[in-house]
């Protein structure tokens, strides 16, 4: 498989590398588009001139992808990073001839073509950082190379991407963060290690499983996909049985709690995740508040029935909501208890 057909979307999408690499696209449309408006095109050097004053923003962009993707390219190797030179024959910008003579149309490249550069892109920074090692390795030896560790990649997440029993795996468990962009994830800006695995997703219908290509951060333990890429898998399989999570909704701490990290009751600690508090310990906890005065009956019921109302309806909080209501009928009874 050659790389035009490595880096197609649909590939992408597979891999779970798209949301990423349109969205630095898009970053790139933007800063040259910015650029290029500000700057003459009387001149025939207008595109070197746009791409001399776009470089070095162009080589934080791109760096950024390229270093937080290098295990997808490279097994077993560090990050790797660009330096200006890299882009010597990187640009945004293509022409062609006008309808007067001596006219030059200049335009945004198309996002296949992009594709096309990021690939040859990504080859020569490999071959560039083995260069004092192997001065004599061809870029031809690095395309293939990366060509053989990318088709191993996508043949593995092709293989079964919708199963129908459950028999021969296990279905996968917690909640998935949904990112825009892989660059600004919270896990991949603390330096954390983030690397690509399979997650099977169990369909809401209820007829079969879905294998989703996800990242999972080794520090935290959290599991991430696309927004763009659960899209698609959504569109093409119907929606999932998971819970869904915003990458910047995590607080840090633990699981989604269902109750909001904003309200006074999540404050004072109630959560019903058992590997937290158990059914004992969270109604000592009401108990508690209620002895004490720091919130009363309505203020609790509140709280907790917010909750109940706007995740009743998301897959795989049943249990949550359970526990919730089970947690009402005790307030109630223990109030009529006291009366």
């Amino acid at each position: 498989m050659r790389a035009n057909d490595i880096f197609s979307e649909s590939n992408l999408f597979i891999m779970g590398l798209h949301d990423t690499v349109h969205q630095l696209y898009n970053s790139l449309v933007d800063l040259y588009d910015g650029v290029a408006s500000r700057t003459s095109k009387e001149t025939l050097s207008f595109i070197g001139k746009v791409d001399a004053c776009c470089e070095a923003e162009a080589v934080r962009l791109i760096d950024r992808f390229i270093s937080s993707y290098t295990h997808f390219f490279i097994p077993d190797e560090a990050r790797l990073h660009i330096i200006g030179t890299s882009l010597r024959t990187f640009s945004m910008l293509q022409t062609k001839k006008g309808k007067k003579p001596l006219q030059i149309e200049v335009s945004i490249i198309s996002y296949k073509t992009f594709l096309e550069k990021l690939f040859d892109l990504i080859v020569c920074v490999v071959l560039r950082r083995r260069w004092e090692d192997k001065p004599r390795l061809s870029y031809e030896i690095v395309e293939a190379e990366i060509l053989e560790r990318m088709n191993g990649i996508l043949s593995q997440y092709r293989k079964n991407m919708l199963l129908e029993q459950a028999d021969d795996f296990t279905v996968s468990s917690g909640e998935l963060f949904v990112y825009a962009n892989f660059s600004s994830l919270s896990c991949n800006l603390k330096h954390h290690k983030v690397i690509p695995e399979q997650y099977i997703a169990k369909r809401a219908s209820g007829s079969g499983y879905v294998v989703l290509s996800v990242h999972r951060c080794e520090t935290c333990g959290r599991i991430f996909i696309g927004k763009y890429t659960l899209s698609l898998y959504e569109s093409e399989f119907g929606k999932l049985d998971v819970l869904i999570r915003q990458d910047n909704d995590w607080n840090g701490t633990g699981s989604f709690e269902g109750i909001g990290f904003e309200t006074q009751l999540h404050r004072e600690g109630y959560t019903v995740s058992t590997n937290r508090l158990s059914e004992c310990e969270r109604r000592a906890l009401l108990i508690r508040l209620l002895e004490t005065k720091k919130m009363d009956y309505f203020e609790i019921v509140r709280d907790i029935k917010t909750a109940i109302n706007t995740q009743k309806h998301l897959p795989g909080r049943t249990m949550h909501v359970e526990r919730w209501k089970s947690d009402l009928d005790f307030l109630r009874q223990y109030m009529d208890d006291r009366r």
